[in-house]
């Protein structure tokens, strides 16, 4: 188990020199931020018309820009791995197609997320490394401030594992719902 601030670029790359030479079968991206806390007093925060950029940045750089430096970083350690597997867990707040809320920096940011996702997908394909996307519910966290929450935390998992393990460079690029169907994006 290690200490690691997916924020702190430096730390990413030391932790993984530290680990050179050791495989790593499924690099999972798990760390996210919906923006400051409580959500319920700070989300106008995001808002148009009341934007505060810094939000904005701090957002996009724990839920875009680390899951790639963490895949960029640990690269080889997936690629010398059996199963070879980058995934990463977004939301159906980043699809396009699917849902529409007004925190234009969490939105905006798994947006982001899943389009440069799905391009590191297709330049890791010939490495035969697998890049997916999960999105695991509407699960029961902090983030669910106003109580609409339906999936509690373990049965998300017992969900996500499954399909997580089942992942074949066929489905390399995908964003998979914890319900299993494909989102839209």
């Amino acid at each position: 188990i290690e200490c690691l601030d997916v924020n702190d670029f430096s730390a990413v790359d030391v932790l993984a020199e530290k680990y050179a030479g050791q495989s790593i079968d499924v690099l999972l991206n798990n760390a996210g931020i919906i923006g400051p806390i409580p959500i319920a007093e700070n989300i106008e925060r995001q808002h148009f018309g009341s934007m505060e950029y810094e939000v904005w940045a701090d957002v996009l750089r724990t839920n875009t820009f680390a899951p790639v430096k963490m895949a960029e970083a640990f690269l080889e350690h997936v690629a010398a791995s059996k199963q070879k597997k980058i995934v990463t867990i977004s939301s159906t707040v980043g699809s396009m197609s699917e849902m529409t809320i007004p925190a234009l920096a969490y939105a905006s940011s798994k947006s982001a997320l899943n389009r440069v996702m799905t391009i590191i997908a297709s330049q890791l394909k010939e490495r035969g490394v697998i890049v997916a996307m999960f999105c695991p519910g509407y699960v029961k966290t902090r983030m669910d401030t106003f109580g609409y929450a339906t999936v509690e935390i373990p049965e998300s998992i017992a969900l996500l594992r499954p399909m997580i393990a089942d992942l074949t460079i066929e489905k390399t690029g995908s964003f998979t719902g914890h319900d299993g169907r494909t989102i839209g994006w």
